[in-house]
């Protein structure tokens, strides 16, 4: 929910509210609730829900619906993962990494030590402005890699695939990295786009085309050294049918 939506009630419900001063908690405990709010005003405009707000051990409660609809967002109910959606929803179509789909290929190279590791979806991972992600990939370096260093990490696509769609950035783990890289996506052993990635730079979109291809792989690279590691991270990384 945007920020707008904070401080405007204390407690959100979804669905129906009861109408009784009393009523039957989840558990079946009975709970005593009171009717007693009068009107509420969203952008200063008096508005009325169809469920009745009530106020429960000194907290308002809302219906959730009513509250996101009116400032415009719209809300989702994902019975399968018991989750309620606000504003932006996930795509019907969204395939992530490791979700079925392994890598299946990685190399890696350097002029001196080799020391490249990379994950996805193990566990969450914050990027370099504290955004925090549960579906990413990150492929890391410690210091010890010479200054001609590659890695390549590649997924099988199948041509089942439409868009590859993610943000791209140091993580939270390597933000001060003094390391310039350069990292290359590759659609069936070609490129496709190559951005920069140095310290001090927000995540950037990367929005690709992958219709028809096969694979698709992720190169990191730099042809400098300056005596830190790195850690690159594709942050909710997905591919869309």
């Amino acid at each position: 929910m945007k920020d707008k939506v904070k401080g405007l009630v204390a407690g959100l419900l979804i669905g129906t509210v009861v109408t009784g001063a009393t009523a039957y908690a989840a558990g079946g405990k009975m709970i005593e609730v009171f009717y007693n709010v009068k009107d509420i005003k969203i952008n200063k405009v008096s508005k009325t829900p169809s469920e009745k707000p009530f106020v429960l051990n000194g907290t308002t409660f809302v219906p959730l619906r009513f509250v996101a609809e009116s400032l415009g967002e719209t809300v989702k109910w994902d019975s399968k993962t018991a989750t309620v959606w606000i504003g932006e929803q996930p795509e019907a179509t969204a395939k992530y990494f490791g979700d079925n789909l392994s890598h299946m290929n990685w190399q890696s190279t350097s002029e001196f030590f080799m020391d490249f590791n990379y994950s996805y979806n193990d566990k969450s991972i914050k990027d370099n402005v504290g955004n925090t992600y549960n579906n990413f990939i990150k492929i890391n370096a410690t210091y010890m890699t010479g200054k001609d260093s590659t890695a390549l990490l590649e997924f099988p696509l199948n041509g089942q695939y439409k868009k590859f769609v993610s943000k791209l950035g140091f993580t939270d783990a390597e933000k001060d990295s003094q390391e310039i890289v350069t990292f290359t996506v590759l659609l069936d052993d070609v490129s496709v786009t190559t951005r920069t990635i140095k310290a001090g730079e927000f995540p950037t979109d990367l929005n690709i085309d992958v219709s028809g291809a096969q694979k698709i792989g992720f190169k990191v690279s730099k042809t400098e050294h300056h005596g830190s590691g790195y850690e690159v991270g594709l942050f909710e990384a997905r591919l869309l049918k």
